[in-house]
C-alpha cells in the first residue's frame, strides 16, 4: 500500500479495478438472488401447474390465479403455432409477444424446462423491460405436443440496479478517498519520527562530541596552564548548557504534541501579561544594548480569551528569537491591531531578517535559516510555538525582507 500512495497512477488503476470488480459482484448478487433463487422456481411451477390441471382448453379466468399483472402466458401446439394468449394486453396494432418465446420455443417443444432472462423491446419503445421467460414443454404419453410459456415484466430491477450503482459509488470512493487520507497521514507521521528521531541524534552528537574532546584534553593533563583550564571548563559547561537548552526544548514540545499540556482558555487582562513581559526583558535587552517597545495600544486592549500562560510562552519565544538576530542598538517592537474579534500581534525586530528561501520552513522542527546567525539555537523554538498556536486555535506567521529584519503575527481571541 505504500508504494501504491507514492504512486498515484498505480494506485488510480488499482482502485478502479476493485471498483469494477466490486460493481459487477454486486450486479450479479442483485440478479441471481431474487431472479434465480425467487423468480425462477415460481414461474416454472406455475408453468408446470397450467399443464398437470389441464387448463389448456379451460377458460383465462380459470389461468388468472396463477400469475400476477404483469406476467403473459402463452400456449404454442406442437408445430409452434400459438393457440392462446392470455394477459394483461393483448397484442394489437401488429405488436406481438412471439418475439421473445419463439428463441427458445425449439428447445421446449424437443422437452426442456427453459429459463431466461432477457432485455425485450416489444413494437413501442415505452414497453422496453427486462423480461423473465419460462417455458414448460406439454406432454403427453411421453410425446410432446405443446409448450407454455409465461413472460413477466421483472418489476423494480432497473431502479434496484441503478440504487445500487449509485450507493456503491458514492461509498466506495468516499471509503476510498478517507482511507488514502488515513493511510497518508500515518506514513507522514511515521516519516516525521524518522526524521525527528535523525535529527534529534544530529543535534546531541556535536555537543557530546565537543564535551568528550575538551574532557579528554583536561584527562590527559595535555592543558596544564590553570587558566587555560578554566577556560576549557566553559566550553564544557557552555555546551552542556546547549545540550540541557535542546533536551528542555524536545520534551517541551512532545508534551503538547501528546496533548499533555493544558490549553483551557479563560479570559485575560493584557496589561498584567505584557508588564511581564517587560519585567522578564527589560535587563536582558538593556545588557545586550537592545531596545524593547511594547505598543500603548496594547495596555489599552480588552480582555482577551486565550490560556496565560501559554500566551506568555509563545511572546517568550518570538522574543527570544529576535534577541538571537538583532545586533547591539537594534529594537524589538510588539505591536497590535483589532478587528472585529480578535487582537493581531506583531513582534518585530529590525535585525538581519530571513532569506525568501528559508522562509516557509521556519517554523519547521530543527530547521535553522542559512543566515548561520542562529547556530546557537536548537532549532526547535518556532516549532514550539507554532504548535502553541495551533492548539490555542490561533494562526501564527511571518514576514520579513532579507537585511530589513523579520515580523511574527499571531492572533488572539478577544
Amino acid at each position: 500500500m505504500k508504494t501504491m500512495i507514492q504512486k498515484p497512477r498505480v494506485l488510480a488503476g488499482v482502485l478502479i479495478i476493485v471498483y469494477l470488480f466490486g460493481l459487477l459482484v454486486g450486479l450479479t448478487a442483485i440478479g441471481i438472488y431474487p431472479v434465480f433463487r425467487k423468480q425462477k422456481p415460481g414461474l416454472l411451477a406455475d408453468g408446470r401447474t397450467i399443464v398437470q390441471t389441464h387448463l389448456l382448453e379451460g377458460s383465462e379466468d380459470s389461468i388468472l390465479f396463477l400469475r400476477s399483472s404483469t406476467t403473459r402466458v402463452l400456449i404454442y401446439d406442437g408445430s409452434g403455432n400459438r393457440l392462446r394468449f392470455i394477459g394483461p394486453n393483448k397484442p394489437n396494432n401488429g405488436e406481438t409477444y412471439d418475439v421473445i418465446p419463439n428463441k427458445y420455443l425449439s428447445d421446449v417443444l424437443s422437452g426442456e424446462e427453459v429459463f431466461h432472462v432477457i432485455p425485450a423491446q416489444l413494437a413501442q419503445p415505452r414497453l422496453t423491460r427486462i423480461w423473465l421467460v419460462a417455458g414448460v414443454p406439454i406432454a403427453e404419453e411421453g410425446k410432446v405436443i405443446g409448450a407454455v410459456f409465461l413472460i413477466k415484466n421483472l418489476e423494480n430491477l432497473q431502479e434496484a440496479v441503478l440504487g445500487y450503482f449509485v450507493f456503491f459509488t458514492i461509498l466506495y470512493w468516499l471509503s476510498a478517498y478517507f482511507m488514502i487520507l488515513f493511510i497518508r497521514k500515518k506514513l507522514h507521521l511515521e516519516m516525521l519520527q524518522q526524521t525527528y528521531i535523525a535529527n534529534v541524534t544530529h543535534a546531541l552528537k556535536t555537543p557530546n562530541s565537543s564535551i568528550k574532546a575538551l574532557a579528554e584534553t583536561l584527562c590527559d593533563g595535555m592543558q596544564p596552564d590553570p587558566d587555560k583550564q578554566g577556560v576549557y571548563f566553559g566550553m564544557i559547561l557552555r555546551e552542556a548548557s546547549k545540550q540541557e537548552h535542546m533536551i528542555q526544548d524536545i520534551l517541551a514540545l512532545s508534551r503538547i504534541q501528546s496533548n499533555r499540556v493544558d490549553f483551557t482558555k479563560t479570559y485575560v487582562d493584557a496589561k498584567v501579561i505584557f508588564d511581564q513581559i517587560r519585567q522578564r526583558y527589560a535587563a536582558i535587552c538593556e545588557c545586550a544594548g537592545i531596545s524593547l517597545d511594547i505598543s500603548d495600544d496594547i495596555l489599552a486592549l480588552p480582555m482577551l480569551y486565550t490560556n496565560e500562560a501559554s500566551l506568555l510562552r509563545l511572546l517568550a519565544l518570538l522574543i527570544d528569537n529576535a534577541l538571537k538576530f538583532v545586533d547591539e542598538g537594534g529594537q524589538i517592537r510588539i505591536d497590535v491591531s483589532v478587528s472585529k474579534h480578535q487582537a493581531t500581534f506583531c513582534v518585530r525586530d529590525n535585525g538581519v531578517g530571513i532569506k525568501a528561501e528559508d522562509l516557509p520552513h521556519i517554523f519547521e522542527r530543527f530547521y535553522k535559516d542559512s543566515s548561520k546567525r542562529n547556530e546557537s539555537g536548537s532549532g526547535l523554538g518556532l516549532a514550539i510555538a507554532r504548535e502553541i498556536a495551533a492548539n490555542l486555535k490561533e494562526k501564527i506567521w511571518a514576514e520579513s525582507e532579507f537585511g530589513k529584519g523579520a515580523a511574527f503575527f499571531f492572533t488572539v481571541r478577544l
